[in-house]
Parts: structure tokens; sequence; C-alpha cells
């Protein structure tokens, strides 16, 4: 079930960021030559009045094959023939839909919950340890150095911080700003001796209206946003290590996870909602890097040809492509290698 779940997941979200190009394409009157979902052979496959469409066996990746000089250099509707600010808007679509598909699943999460969280602190365990700090009411603003705007940033700053050592909180307290020093939670030791936090409150729950699942929908979002960011951020300076990342095989293994414990307790098809969206964020946040073969990258591209006025060299271009492409599917056997030794290791 798992794999059904990811192959669905996966698939959804490849179509709405191919589907992405293939309409702003359409848009800036470039002619698209080929849609594809999935790779390798084609599984089904149809002709459009121009456009070859295709569904093909892996479903991992896609691609929308436009006109360009080389295959129609008197072409009108080549890719390089329009305006550097179309052929941005083209490029930049495909993630711009993967964020629009995580808002709207967004949505579904928030609106199916019986509350909308908030960052209000509603009450302690019977354990709790932070409670000798904050109080009920406590409005939480930001935890560590990272800005609170909803229940996701917030268990995302407490995950992130060394609670070990205690974390600051800045909080609204009856109508003003107060900053709280060295916040402890409790701890308890796991299998292997390793010491984990737990959060040791609860928060409020706001009555779902329109306004609110909607708030509730774009905030989730923003923190996801946010998360994926900082997350990179902490690889690239060493925080978190190269090896904690997640390829398709662990990325498969943690939907299958998120599927059996949403049976198991009842929780519906919320999780699945949530980690698809989740999963669309990271994707169009990293198809945005500025890395060569990436969107980000040939956006990069588009930036040096308005400065120079003109576009680089083919060859050069190619060589670029060519170097991320490499490093890419690297990246690629690296972390599937991970994700395989973590399943069998």
């Amino acid at each position: 079930m798992g794999i059904l779940y990811a192959i669905l997941i996966f698939g959804l979200i490849i179509l709405v960021h191919e589907l992405g190009h293939f309409f702003a394409a359409r848009w800036a009157g470039v002619k698209v030559i080929s849609f594809a979902i999935g790779m390798g052979p084609a599984i089904l496959k149809w002709q459009g009045k121009e456009t070859l469409y295709a569904l093909r066996l892996f479903p991992l990746g896609g691609y929308c094959q436009m006109a360009d000089e080389e295959e129609e250099p008197e072409s009108p509707r080549a890719f390089q023939k329009q305006p550097i600010y179309k052929r941005a808007i083209i490029m930049a679509s495909g993630a711009m839909m993967n964020i629009l598909l995580a808002l709207v699943l967004m949505l579904a999460v928030v609106g199916l919950r019986p509350l909308v969280p908030t960052n209000i602190v509603a009450d302690f365990m019977p354990d709790a340890i932070s409670s000798q700090q904050l109080r009920v009411d406590d409005e939480i603003l930001r935890v560590g150095g990272i800005g609170i705007s909803g229940s996701g940033d917030l268990g995302f700053a407490l995950m992130r911080s060394d609670l070990a050592e205690g974390v600051n909180m800045v909080v609204r307290r009856d109508g003003e700003r107060m900053r709280l020093e060295n916040v402890m939670f409790p701890s308890e030791e796991v299998e292997g001796g390793r010491e984990i936090f737990t959060r040791d409150f609860r928060v409020y729950g706001n009555q779902r209206t329109v306004w609110n699942v909607m708030s509730g929908a774009f905030n989730d979002t923003v923190s996801v946003i946010r998360i994926t960011y900082v997350s990179l951020h902490d690889i690239v300076t060493g925080r978190f290590a190269l090896n904690e990342l997640s390829g398709p095989v662990g990325i498969t293994q943690q939907i299958g996870q998120t599927a059996t414990q949403a049976r198991e307790h009842g929780l519906g098809i919320t999780p699945l909602l949530y980690m698809a969206a989740f999963i669309s964020i990271n994707l169009g946040v990293v198809n945005l890097l500025p890395l060569p073969v990436l969107d980000g990258g040939r956006l990069v591209l588009l930036g040096i040809e308005k400065i120079r006025k003109k576009p680089l060299p083919k060859k050069a271009e190619t060589v670029i492509n060519m170097i991320g492409l490499g490093l890419l599917l690297l990246l690629f056997v690296f972390v599937t290698f991970n994700d395989v030794f973590r399943l069998f290791g």
C-alpha cells in the first residue's frame, strides 16, 4: 500500500509540476512537442493536435519538451524566440504550481481537522517543566531565532532547537512582549541511550471558519517552505549530515509508515494529504535552487542573458548543464544507497 500511495502522490505532484510548464508555454505561444509523466518506456501515448502525450513506466520525473531553435530554426514559436520574461515565467511555473498544489492540500488538511491549532498555550502536561516560565494564554512569537505564526512553525522550531540547553522564547503575555530565557522541557532515554525531549504543553484550537481554515492553511504552507529552506541551509552548513537526506526509496517508506499509523489511529487521509503537501513544497523549492539542470539554474542563465544582452554560447550552456546533471545523478545514487542501507541495514 505504501508503494501504491507513493505512486499516486509522486504522480500527482509531477503531473501538476509539468502542467505548470505546459500551460505557461501555451500561454506564451511556445509549441509543446511532447508531454510525459514518468520516465522509461511508454505505457500509454496519444498524439494531440501538435503535442505527443505519454504516460511512462517509472513514476519518477516527467518532461514538457518545447520547440527550440535547433529543431525549428524559423519557427516564431520556439522557446528561445520568446522574450526573457516569458521564458522565465515558463521555467518558474512548475515550481509555482507545486506550491499552489500544496496550498490546496493544506486547505483540505486544515478543513478536515476538528479545530484549527494556534500558537497559544492552552494547558500543560502533568510532568511539565516549561510551565516554570511559560503560562497559559501565552502566545508564542519566537522560538530561538525562528518566528512563529502557527502550530507548524512551533513544532519545527522546537525540533530544531537544542532543548538540552534550554531554548529562548519570545511570547505575548497580557498584551506585552516578553523574552523567556532557557525554557526547559522534559526528557527521557530511549533505546540506544539517546535522550529525547518532548513538548509538554498543548495549544488552543480555533473553531473552523472560512477565514481560520484559509489562514491556517496559508501559515502551514509558509511554514513548510521555511522548513525546507532552513533544512537545506542546515545541510550546507553541516548542522545536519548529508546522509540524513531521503530519496524516493526513503520517502516511499515514510509514506507507507504514515499510511499505517493513520489507519491504526483512525486519522483518515489527513496525514497522507499533509505528506503530499510537504513533498510538493520540497520539490517546488528545490527546483528553484540556482543549480544547473534545475529550473532555478535555468532562471540564472536567463538572468545572465539579460545582463549580457545575449545568451551564453550553446557549448558553455551544454557543459554547465552536463556538470549539473552529473552531480544530480551522483546525489540521487547517494541518497538511494542511504535509503536502502537504512531499510535493510
